[in-house]
């Protein structure tokens, strides 16, 4: 029975490693559609989840390209060099394309360049719909131009005044099928693109129809209702006069900042693998969207509006893209701006510890730190930060003496201010004590975590999640030195603290009472300790998908041994 319930310990650590390790990020398929983005009904930035975030970035990122200031001939001529240089371009159609885009530019209105079909209209589709941000830069131009003409037609033309409903009928990835079956009414929905509708009913059904015949899997039919085109919080304008097709009847384009509310999703009759979504145009007078926004904008102010895209598109996890956007500020910035130089090389440490390179983390982290000490007082909070930068990272490298004297060095800071931060008081003490527990050296270890949690105790609020993390870490140390009572009991007390944490940890509290079972059969505790695995088992199938058949395999696996142990 204990090597089988080991076979489960390992099995279950091999599955929350994985869990911690594995990011958010999808490959998606290169289909030429219309993406999507939905956000849930909340009340709160506190409310906004994971997957969430990405529809704020999204609106956000476009928003920046549409207060940008581009030079339209010298951007025009940048995009052009940039893409014959380097893109396998179709050798004659696209060469022929981009040459007559620069010869005759102006000839032509930019919805029509927008509607002529062909590189140009590809190229800036699936920039928007991937959101490659750098082509997306170099095309900045072309997007604001055709917002500013929708938005001219907007304003000089006949208000909509009596109910408009227009159609958009295309296929759907698997993803954003699954993302609009889960919607409720009144959610919101955004496209990555402009969007290009009509008022013909029976050619969207078509489209969607022919979507499934061209092999996707789904498809969707929007009906999008507008009541009023003054109320609507972004440009939508009819084309038909300044369209590439001379027969163009009744089309309309809503611009890319374009937000809907989902009216209701439901199958179309006779057509089970075709959706029906209804959507009605965000008011301007909707401030739900705007105070989530604004909240979220804050955390991406800066001195200049490409400051705040490099910013942004850290926040989006596009570390290689934030690298090259903040490497070209450093060029382009005075090097007597002194706090803009340490802000890049800050933020260029950390693009560099996100993506695994710890070496030169460690490098630009002291190179900030250096540039802080010319123009900052030693008293700032900043030093203590990047020091535990630096001594975290020493850490990882297992250069434990050099991290020790950087964790030192924080914590000597700390004590000396007149105005202490008592929480990173703690995290400092906790770390030196985690940094301890990694040597060995458990009871020096736990005199550290003792000070953090009597920190914790009296400055910090029982769901804050630092004192779950000294509970827990004073249980790993506990374990370690095989003092099996003390583990269980300070492991039983991280579950009840993360358990108060919002939103709740499933996988801190997993990985508890996965220790927690180990330790009890430690004690010849087996029932006791099969029935906190079976706790961890449940809250797995919590953190996994449903609908991943490789995720049901590790479940039932899982459960299957855990049987056998009983």
């Amino acid at each position: 029975m204990l090597s089988c319930f080991f076979s489960i310990f390992v099995f279950f650590l091999a599955i929350t490693d994985t869990l911690t390790k594995c990011d958010s990020n999808q490959c998606s398929q290169e289909m030429d559609v219309t993406s999507i983005r939905v956000l849930s009904t909340i009340t709160s930035i506190d409310g906004i989840q994971t997957g969430d975030y990405s529809f704020i970035y999204a609106q956000l990122l476009k928003e920046l390209l549409l207060r940008m200031e581009f030079d339209q001939q010298n951007s025009k001529n940048e995009f052009i060099n940039f893409f014959k240089e380097t893109t396998e371009l179709n050798q004659n159609n696209d060469m022929v394309e981009l040459d007559k885009f620069g010869r005759e530019y102006h000839k032509h209105s930019i919805i029509w360049w927008y509607t002529r079909p062909g590189f140009i209209h590809h190229t800036i589709n699936e920039a928007l719909r991937i959101q490659d941000v750098l082509n997306l830069l170099r095309m900045g131009f072309f997007i604001q131009k055709l917002h500013r003409q929708l938005e001219h037609i907007s304003r000089n033309s006949d208000e909509v005044t009596s109910t408009l409903t227009v159609y958009l009928g295309q296929g759907l990835t698997y993803v954003d099928y699954g993302k609009l079956k889960k919607t409720a009414n009144n959610e919101y929905l955004s496209f990555n693109t402009f969007i290009s509708v009509n008022t013909n009913y029976e050619q969207a059904v078509k489209n969607a129809r022919q979507a499934l015949r061209d092999g996707f899997e789904t498809a969707v039919l929007f009906s999008i209702i507008v009541e009023s085109s003054t109320s609507i919080s972004v440009p939508f304008a009819c084309i038909d006069d300044l369209s590439y097709f001379d027969n163009s009847e009744d089309e309309y384009i809503f611009s890319i900042n374009t937000v809907f509310r989902i009216e209701q999703v439901e199958t179309l009759k006779g057509k089970n693998s075709i959706l029906h979504v209804k959507l009605r145009p965000l008011s301007i007078r909707d401030k739900h969207l705007r105070q989530l926004m604004q909240a979220t904008r804050k955390n991406i102010e800066g001195s200049t509006l490409m400051f705040e895209m490099a910013k942004l598109i850290m926040l989006m996890e596009q570390y290689s893209t934030a690298e090259i956007l903040y490497n070209r500020l450093l060029n382009e910035t005075l090097q007597t701006d002194i706090e803009n130089i340490e802000l890049i090389y800050h933020q260029l440490a950390t693009i560099r510890e996100k993506m695994n390179d710890t070496v030169g983390a460690i490098d630009l982290y002291e190179r900030t730190l250096e540039i802080a000490k010319s123009h900052r007082q030693m008293n700032d909070s900043i030093f203590q930060l990047i020091l535990l930068k630096i001594a975290g990272l020493l850490q990882a490298q297992k250069k434990f003496d050099a991290a020790m004297e950087r964790f030192q060095e924080a914590l000597r800071l700390e004590l000396q201010t007149t105005a202490p931060n008592y929480r990173q008081r703690s995290k400092i003490y906790n770390d030196i004590g985690v940094l301890l527990n990694e040597q060995k050296r458990y009871d020096e270890s736990l005199e550290y975590q003792e000070k953090s949690l009597a920190i914790d105790r009296e400055y910090t609020p029982n769901d804050h999640m630092n004192l779950a993390i000294t509970y827990y870490n004073m249980a790993s140390s506990y374990k370690n030195m095989k003092n099996y009572e003390m583990a269980l009991a300070y492991y039983q007390e991280a579950i009840i603290h993360f358990q108060q944490t919002k939103p709740m940890p499933i996988t801190n509290i997993l990985n508890n009472h996965l220790f927690i079972a180990h330790i009890l059969k430690e004690l010849d505790r087996s029932d006791e300790a099969v029935q906190h695995a079976k706790t961890a088992a449940k809250l797995l199938r919590q953190t996994m998908s449903d609908t991943d058949p490789n995720d049901q395999v590790f479940i039932d696996r899982l459960e299957q041994m855990i049987d056998s142990v009983e």
